[in-house]
């Protein structure tokens, strides 16, 4: 059997993305990658809280806790938008970005 590795869905046969390489990267997987963490993170307080502990390489609810400014803006950044589409959005954050005080 000749393995081809992961593919990006199963329409066409593009390969797999790389994940993210670090917990505040996952934020820019996409705008509402925030907020689906917060919101979790605000209906299980006590469980969240513990695993926000957990030192790992890849651990987003541990970034939501403590960085959570830069994870709201990871989910806001121009990849956030270029993920979900929305390229119009993407260009504004980059022409921000390029002329921001």
């Amino acid at each position: 059997m000749n393995h081809r590795g992961f593919r990006q869905d199963h329409h066409q046969f593009h390969k797999l993305e790389p994940g993210p390489a670090t917990s505040l990267e996952f934020f820019k997987s996409g705008r509402n990658t925030y907020g689906i963490i917060a919101q979790f993170c605000n209906e299980h307080p006590s469980f969240t809280k513990w695993i926000a502990e957990v030192k790992a390489p890849f651990n987003p609810i541990r970034a939501y806790y403590k960085e959570k400014f830069n994870a709201l803006a990871n989910s806001n950044a121009a990849t956030a938008y270029a993920r979900d589409g929305a390229w119009q959005g993407a260009m504004d954050k980059i022409m921000e970005d390029l002329f921001a005080p």
